[in-house]
């Protein structure tokens, strides 16, 4: 079993990523996220991209953070990945809006990260 706890946190501006930022990666697998400022035309978004690097099935479970000012939210997020498999987007369960009417995510952090085969 392989576990490890830490925690990520990048801060955001309101400027849209153009490309994925990386949240954690290890010789397994890879967590990134895109911003998107006025994802649905008001809110704020966030979109994870999950990639497993191995010939194998991996499970994965980590607890996802997003900050705004003071507000925090937070989710679980756990699935599994066939070999060299990426998931990424809605289709997936992977994009939030974490604060309906609220503009403005300054943090996405994960912790609590378990990656087994």
């Amino acid at each position: 079993m392989k576990r490890l706890t830490l925690l990520i946190i990048l801060l955001l501006s309101t400027q849209l990523f153009a490309n994925w930022t990386t949240l954690y990666k290890n010789e397994q697998i890879i967590i990134s996220f895109l911003f998107y400022a006025e994802a649905d035309n008001y809110n704020n978004g966030v979109v994870l991209k999950i990639e497993n690097l191995t010939n194998n099935n991996l499970s994965y479970k980590f607890k996802l953070i997003f900050k705004a000012g003071n507000k925090l939210k937070s989710t679980i997020v756990e699935d599994d990945l066939l070999p060299n498999q990426i998931k990424a987007g809605e289709n997936e369960g992977l994009f939030w809006i974490p604060f309906p009417n609220v503009n403005g995510i300054t943090e996405v952090g994960i912790t609590s990260i378990d990656i087994q085969p």
